[in-house]
C-alpha cells in the first residue's frame, strides 16, 4: 500500500509540473513564437556561412594550407550544429508543449553534448596549434604535417566520446517537466556528480586551456614589439609567414571569444541562480539567444578579420571560385615549405 501510494503521490506530481509548464506556455506563446522564428533565421545564417567557409578552404588556393584544415574541422562542427542541433532542440521545445516527445528522445542529449564538447576541445587544439607555431615555430613542423593535423583532430573528438560513454552505458538521460520548459536531465534523482564533471572536462578545462594558449601568444607579440633592448633571438621564420600566422591566431581568438559569450551565460544562470528560469523565463529565451549567435557568428568573424578567408568565402557566395582561383593560382608555385605549412 505504501509503494502504491509513493506512486500515487509521484504521478500527481508530474501532472501538476506539466500543468505549470503548460502555463507557462500558454503565457509565453509570442516568446515561442519569435523564438523559433529567430532561431531558425540564425541556424540559417550560420549554415550557410559555415558552408561558404568550408568550400573556401577547399578550393580557394591561398587557403590550402595544414593549417586551415583545423579550422575547416572546426567549420564542420558549426554545420553540425546549425543544421542538426539546435533545429531538433528549438522544434523539441515547442513540439512538447502540444504531445510527448518520443520515448528515447532525451538519447539526443548525449550527441548534443558529444557535438558541443567535440567542438570546445578542437577549439581549444587549434589554440596549442597557433601556440607552437608562433613560439615554437623550430617545432612547429612535427605539429604541420599531415600526421600531425589528423593526431590533433583525432584527439580533439576523443576525449569527448570517452565522456559520452557514462551516460549510454549507465545512466541515460530522462525528461523532466520541470517549469518553465522541462528539459533532458542526466540521473535527475542523483547528486548530479557527471553533469558537473562533463561540465569541467568537457568545456571548462578546453577553454581554459584556450585562454592561456592565447594570452601567452598576444603577451609575447606585445613585449616583442616593446622590447627596448636589442636581443639575438633565433630564427622564427619568414616574417610574412609569422605576421600571417599571427593573423590567423588573432581570428581565432575572436571567434573563440564571441563562442564564449555565447555559451557561458546558460551554465552561469543555471549554476549561481537556479530559480532564474522559473522567476522570470523570459531569461530562458535570452541564454539560448546567446548561444545560437555564437554559431552565426564565427565563420562570419572569419571573413571580417582575415582577407583570405574573407575572399574566398565572397567567391563562394558569388560563384566566382575558378575565375579567383585562375588569377592567384600562381601564388602556390612561389610559397616555400615552411610557408606552405603554416
Amino acid at each position: 500500500m505504501a509503494h502504491t501510494g509513493n506512486l500515487t503521490q509521484n504521478f500527481e506530481a508530474s501532472l501538476n509540473l506539466t500543468a505549470r509548464q503548460n502555463i507557462f506556455f500558454q503565457h509565453y506563446f509570442v516568446h515561442f513564437m519569435l523564438y523559433l522564428v529567430i532561431g531558425s533565421c540564425l541556424c540559417l545564417v550560420g549554415l550557410v556561412s559555415s558552408v561558404a567557409c568550408f568550400i573556401a578552404v577547399l578550393t580557394f588556393p591561398p587557403l590550402k594550407r595544414s593549417t586551415n584544415h583545423l579550422v575547416a574541422n572546426l567549420v564542420v562542427i558549426n554545420i553540425v550544429l546549425s543544421a542538426t542541433v539546435y533545429p531538433v532542440t528549438i522544434v523539441s521545445i515547442i513540439h512538447r508543449q502540444y504531445a510527448e516527445l518520443p520515448v528515447k528522445f532525451c538519447d539526443w542529449t548525449v550527441y548534443t553534448f558529444f557535438v558541443l564538447n567535440s567542438l570546445i576541445w578542437q577549439e581549444s587544439l587549434v589554440a596549442v596549434n597557433r601556440f607552437v607555431a608562433i613560439i615554437y615555430p623550430h617545432r612547429y613542423s612535427a605539429f604541420s604535417g599531415k600526421k600531425g593535423v589528423a593526431c590533433t583532430i583525432i584527439s580533439g573528438y576523443a576525449i569527448p566520446f570517452c565522456l559520452s560513454l557514462y551516460p549510454l552505458t549507465a545512466h541515460a538521460p530522462v525528461y523532466v517537466s520541470s517549469p518553465p520548459f522541462g528539459s533532458c536531465r542526466y540521473d535527475p534523482r542523483g547528486k548530479g556528480l557527471y553533469a558537473a564533471f562533463n561540465s569541467v572536462l568537457g568545456s571548462y578545462v578546453p577553454m581554459a586551456l584556450t585562454g592561456v594558449c592565447y594570452f601567452i601568444i598576444f603577451a609575447s607579440s606585445f613585449i616583442k614589439r616593446h622590447r627596448t633592448v636589442t636581443v639575438q633571438l633565433p630564427a622564427l621564420g619568414p616574417p610574412s609567414t609569422q605576421a600571417r600566422r599571427f593573423r590567423v591566431a588573432v581570428m581565432l581568438c575572436v571567434s573563440f571569444l564571441w563562442s564564449l559569450l555565447g555559451y557561458l551565460p546558460q551554465p552561469v544562470i543555471t549554476a549561481f541562480y537556479k530559480d532564474l528560469y522559473t522567476r522570470y523565463p523570459a531569461t530562458f529565451f535570452l541564454a539560448r539567444y546567446a548561444s545560437l549567435m555564437g554559431v552565426a557568428g564565427s565563420t562570419i568573424i572569419y571573413g571580417f578579420l582575415n582577407r583570405d578567408y574573407r575572399k574566398g568565402m565572397c567567391a563562394v557566395l558569388f560563384c566566382r571560385v575558378r575565375f579567383i582561383g585562375q588569377t592567384v593560382h600562381a601564388v602556390r608555385y612561389h610559397r616555400g615549405p615552411a610557408e606552405a605549412a603554416s
